[in-house]
């Protein structure tokens, strides 16, 4: 199975996460402006996974794909190396498998399996065309 993630955008590695940098930051809730990436065997391109109002994805701490912000949710482990492979799957860093696990009647996605009840699958990204 497949799922299909309305708009997202693909920024370079070295996008700005912050708002507004020139605001002074109050000491409300914390947040991850900086881009975090998997260290090796990512391809090239690769760089922030953002949806059409502007939350970060990013893989959290209990390895969720969850789309925050931004900035990012505090302790996020992945905020980067994202890129969409050749054959239009999503991939984070060398990895195309990601993992949808049942919660109730619905399912969470994960970069890893988490649980016996999940299951691999891949997210194909479609391309829009300008018309």
């Amino acid at each position: 199975m497949q799922f299909l993630i309305s708009l997202l955008l693909l920024l370079p590695a070295n996008a700005n996460l912050s708002p507004n940098q020139n605001a002074a930051r109050s000491p409300a809730p914390q947040g991850f402006y900086d881009t975090l990436g998997p260290t090796k065997d990512s391809p090239a391109g690769c760089g922030v996974l953002q949806e059409q109002l502007g939350r970060i994805g990013s893989i959290v701490a209990n390895r969720q794909l969850q789309f925050d912000g931004p900035p990012a949710q505090a302790g996020a482990v992945f905020t980067g190396g994202w890129s969409v492979c050749d054959d239009n799957f999503l991939a984070l860093g060398a990895s195309k498998v990601f993992y949808k696990c049942l919660s109730g009647t619905f399912y969470n996605l994960y970069d890893q399996s988490i649980a016996a009840q999940c299951l691999p699958t891949h997210l194909m990204i479609l391309k829009l065309r300008d018309c």
